[in-house]
């Protein structure tokens, strides 16, 4: 066999290998944007944590629903699947205790912000701010926004370091979020 006949063959081979790549592609997009399939998420922290610096991702580890898998667990990041009209929920519950190890008494009780942003602009913010021991303070937004195949989606702190513990436990109240795909 010449070399000439060796590229031919080869090219032949990558342009089938092409073909069956556009294929598969094909599908997968077809298959995401089908109306038909469910986009749902929702995630929440396990346990009571510190309160965050400006500029944090909440990375919420206990994931219970991921319909889509656009849900990142390990960055804390929504990527819309699909484009079209989504629904964003979440809340915090800041603690009037400390709660979290080590406890530092000289610490403030719990106050964080938390900005739902949506390709790094801010779309909603909440704050959750206790002021005397024992009190706690839950916090919840739900937006409702256009959203185009790609775009991403996080609660972070937005305006101020957080201080203090945040509550995420079954007998104070959970720190979530979650959304799904209107239409």
């Amino acid at each position: 066999m010449t070399d000439v006949q060796r590229l031919k063959e080869e090219v032949l081979r990558l342009n089938k290998e092409n073909v069956d790549l556009r294929n598969q592609l094909s599908s997968f997009l077809n298959k995401s944007s089908d109306p038909r399939t469910p986009i749902a998420f929702y995630a929440y922290f396990g346990n009571d944590f510190k309160s965050m610096p400006k500029g944090s991702t909440f990375v919420f580890d206990v994931v219970e629903t991921n319909l889509g898998n656009g849900y990142n667990k390990a960055t804390g990041i929504f990527t819309a699947p699909s484009s079209g009209l989504y629904a964003f929920t979440w809340t915090v519950q800041a603690a009037g205790k400390h709660v979290v190890q080590p406890i530092n008494s000289n610490s403030q009780y719990g106050e964080i912000n938390a900005a739902l942003m949506q390709n790094g602009a801010v779309k909603g913010v909440i704050v959750a701010d206790t002021e005397t021991k024992y009190d706690m303070d839950t916090a919840t937004a739900f937006v409702v926004l256009e959203t185009k195949v790609g775009d991403q989606f996080q609660i972070a702190v937005s305006e101020w370091d957080g201080q203090g513990d945040i509550y995420s436990n079954n007998s104070n109240g959970r720190t979530t979020f979650s959304g799904f795909m209107v239409s």
